[in-house]
């Protein structure tokens, strides 16, 4: 599974640029056909834990982002975030999402730091390089995702675990 993502998520020179998209029916297909969510998530056991969101940022290789780390994250964040789509908040809830509410609660605040500081340490959307933007762009959506289902029926306990007020506009800017 990962060499088919890499395929579609990964710049096909091996540089940052030419960065696109996968098409619509490969999110699908890795989204609802395969296990591809609950695969990659412990895979960022390292990231999450223990780790500033400066840290977090450096170990994903900025300015280019498009290392196999920050690759692994874009395509999480995409497929986990056309799996929530469709689904129900009863279905969120239990087990139909590939991740267990505990796997989600320990995942927001990782992936809220990392969007906020992201937004924040390069906000010129326009000046990033292709899998820079694109990783931003997937990271900021499903931030989105789940913070309007968090709306409707509370994820975490505690809105203080989610991006401060303030930078919640920034963020549906991003």
């Amino acid at each position: 599974l990962l060499a088919v993502c890499r395929l579609y998520f990964a710049p096909s020179n091996g540089s940052a640029e030419a960065e696109v998209d996968p098409p619509l029916e490969v999110l699908q297909t890795l989204a609802f056909a395969t296990p591809l969510a609950e695969r990659l998530y412990p895979t960022f056991g390292g990231l999450m834990r223990n780790r500033s969101s400066e840290a977090i940022f450096e170990a994903l290789q900025p300015p280019q982002l498009a290392n196999a780390e920050a690759i692994r994250l874009r395509v999480f964040c995409c497929v986990y975030a056309v799996q929530l789509q469709p689904m129900y908040d009863y279905e969120f809830f239990g087990d139909a999402n590939p991740l267990r509410p505990e796997e989600v609660r320990e995942l927001l605040p990782f992936l809220n730091r990392l969007a906020y500081h992201f937004v924040t340490s390069m906000p010129d959307q326009a000046a990033l390089l292709p899998a820079a933007k694109a990783l931003r762009t997937s990271l900021t959506s499903l931030i989105n995702l789940l913070y309007q289902r968090h709306q409707r029926r509370p994820i975490l306990d505690n809105d203080a675990a989610w991006i401060i007020p303030q930078s919640r506009a920034l963020l549906r800017r991003a």
